[in-house]
């Protein structure tokens, strides 16, 4: 598989931190942004540059997830240390905002992926007794154990079905290769492993629309790669290099979306055709051709 790509200039006022989270029209999407303000906001932007704010204090907002209706989103906000961080929801119509995970001592909880009815969803918890995804049930406001702390899970998220949930899984150490996971939504059963690229990024796994693919980030070179789910075989999107670390892919509806950091903190958030390439200061158009023979 070839890409190859146009592109043409995105004005944003902010640098944008990773990660985006598309709403479910493909229309606009979420970020944390840093303004001249010297403060962390969470902001959405639509592929022209049309900037919307949504919080104006103080504290630290991360990892932003649009629910299924577009109507909600749920975000972390980082203690003044970094060290704990508490889970807000945000309802986008009547702007009312309600704690839903208070801070623990030394406990970060980091949000990753709704459930395709959007009554629960996923986090990461990170604590000092190990790191676990957990699932919040919004019905019974509370949350619990999705994928244990013996299985050293990163981020996760579910499938458009809800049955399954894929995630990333942390390497023993720095020299070991990290795998994508998938397990069962309604049973503890011992997680399938998909597959296993050098160093695989921190970022939640993302699946296409129909469960048949997920893109997901993995270093040594950093780069995209995407999972055939069925044939458990990856094929390189990106092919990474010494200038960006190619990272935090999401789909939008029938196109991947991700964030290419470079060096100098210039932020490009892009998806593949599949799609294009949305940046915070670039928008690249990609078109998928078929490799000829003399590639293989």
């Amino acid at each position: 598989m070839e890409v190859d790509g146009q592109e043409h200039d995105i004005d944003l006022p902010v640098v944008a931190l990773s990660p985006v989270a598309w709403e479910p029209s493909g229309n606009r999407f979420f970020f944390v942004g840093y303004g001249k303000d010297d403060q962390y906001d969470l902001y959405a932007a639509d592929s022209s540059g049309v900037l919307q704010r949504f919080t104006y204090d103080s504290a630290a907002e991360r990892n932003p997830i649009v629910s299924p209706s577009g109507r909600e989103v749920v975000f972390a906000i980082l203690s003044k240390s970094g060290q704990t961080s508490a889970l807000v929801h945000l309802d986008l119509e009547s702007a009312k905002r309600t704690r839903i995970q208070s801070e623990t001592t030394l406990t970060k909880n980091l949000p990753s992926s709704w459930s395709p009815d959007g009554s629960r969803f996923l986090f990461t918890r990170i604590s000092a007794d190990g790191q676990r995804v957990m699932e919040y049930d919004f019905a019974r406001a509370r949350s619990s154990v999705a994928i244990s702390s013996i299985y050293r899970p990163d981020e996760a998220s579910y499938s458009p079905s809800g049955k399954t949930i894929a995630f990333t899984r942390e390497s023993k150490n720095e020299s070991s290769t990290s795998c994508v996971m998938m397990v069962a939504t309604a049973a503890q059963a011992t997680p399938q492993k998909l597959s296993c690229k050098g160093s695989v990024g921190a970022s939640a796994p993302s699946w296409n629309d129909q469960g048949t693919y997920i893109a997901f980030e993995s270093c040594d070179p950093c780069r995209v790669l995407l999972l055939n789910v069925a044939a458990r075989k990856t094929t390189p999107l990106t092919e990474g290099d010494t200038d960006t670390e190619e990272e935090s892919p999401s789909w939008r509806p029938s196109q991947l979306v991700g964030q290419l950091p470079t060096t100098g903190m210039q932020v490009l958030w892009w998806w593949i055709a599949l799609g294009g390439v949305l940046s915070g200061l670039v928008l690249m158009a990609y078109v998928r051709t078929p490799r000829s023979s003399s590639h293989r």
